[in-house]
């Protein structure tokens, strides 16, 4: 399945978590359904609920670039979201417990609800008052101290 199905950018390092969830997609399907007639369209539907999220998840972190081919115009909702998981990305910095939140989520382990739990929200409020916050820039983009930045410098040079 993997890639033949859901191709995202290789940057955010899902591939491999979507292509096991397709699989188990697939196992469910087959103990519900079995191999008779209308199995593929019973799995496409399951797949497509499945690599939904981390689409969702990866074009929309995209849209945030200036040089981003989606960018448009963006709705409030997820220009807010984008604040929230840059004040969670700053707080990885200084936290294993926010870091490792973020990485379950960024690998689809836990769903983005996650980012919102009482403890994880505190933590990062706690954080955000307690250290200079590493800004982005006007446009949208990450200076050149930001996690995002340096996340996407040390992705590129492989």
């Amino acid at each position: 399945m993997g890639d033949a199905t859901f191709a995202p950018n290789p940057v955010y390092g899902q591939g491999m978590s979507a292509a096991a969830l397709g699989a188990k997609a697939l196992q469910a399907v087959l103990a519900r359904h079995g191999t008779g007639r209308g199995l593929s369209r019973k799995f496409q539907a399951e797949l497509a609920t499945v690599v939904t999220l981390p689409w969702q998840m990866a074009t929309g972190e995209d849209r945030r670039w200036p040089i981003a081919e989606n960018q448009g115009t963006m709705p409030m909702g997820q220009k807010m979201l984008g604040w929230w998981v840059d004040r969670v990305q700053e707080a990885t910095l200084h936290s294993s417990t926010v870091a490792e939140a973020f990485y379950r989520v960024a690998q689809l382990v836990d769903p983005p609800t996650a980012l919102f739990a009482p403890a994880l929200v505190w933590e990062v409020a706690r954080l955000s008052f307690q250290r200079p916050q590493l800004r982005t820039q006007p446009g949208g983009g990450p200076t050149e101290a930001s996690p995002r930045a340096l996340t996407t410098k040390v992705a590129g040079s492989f």
